[in-house]
């Protein structure tokens, strides 16, 4: 074989090499860019969770109802929960007692039997989307069955909550909607207080 003919194989031979090393490269930096994207997807996705979910019951949050308010509409309603002694509970057998408390509630809120989409708004404050305002009859019977708490010392607490409850017709204005539903559910907490003095 002559030198000329030599020549052109070897320029071959290392063009298709080099071909062959950037091919690879090339693949691993997609696959680097892929995993890097595929990352990228699952953080938001995580991020975006933590945003909109409470870290204690998991429900969603106040962050979700806003975000979720313009999803609902007419012949919808917004129902405003509060536990009833709440304050009590944590003052008489302290915060961990109180976060079963709150987990016991949102885990009945969350059930398949509830009514309606729930969300913590902060404390002991919940809502309720509900589509019917007379599935809002299933809140006080079901919220108020007796739960068993464990206090510090181990000790078993049958614990019977009372909940008030206020509920509105949705309409577009958010603020609107959610202040009448509030106001109500006060209304229910101020009768059951006049109520209870006068027995």
């Amino acid at each position: 074989m002559n030198r000329p003919a030599l020549a052109t194989g070897a320029v071959g031979l290392a063009v298709a090499g080099l071909l062959l090393t950037r091919t690879r490269s090339a693949k691993v930096r997609n696959d680097r860019t892929r995993d890097t994207l595929r990352e990228a997807r699952n953080d938001a996705a995580h991020w975006w969770n933590v945003a909109h979910h409470d870290d204690l019951t998991g429900l969603r949050n106040r962050r979700s109802l806003y975000t979720d308010w313009d999803s609902y509409g007419p012949n919808m309603f917004v129902a405003i929960l509060d536990i009833d002694g709440f304050k009590a509970v944590n003052d008489d057998y302290g915060h961990a007692v109180g976060d079963h408390l709150l987990l016991a509630i949102a885990e009945r809120l969350n059930s398949d039997a509830c009514p309606g989409r729930a969300y913590r708004l902060g404390g002991d404050e919940f809502a309720l989307i509900l589509d019917d305002a007379d599935h809002a009859l299933w809140l006080p019977v079901e919220l108020s069955a007796p739960i068993r708490l464990s206090d510090w010392d181990g000790a078993g607490i049958d614990y019977h909550p009372s909940i008030s409850i206020g509920i509105a017709p949705w309409q577009p204005n958010r603020s609107a909607a959610m202040a009448d539903a509030d106001e109500l559910m006060y209304a229910d907490k101020a009768l059951k207080a006049i109520t209870s003095e006068a027995l």
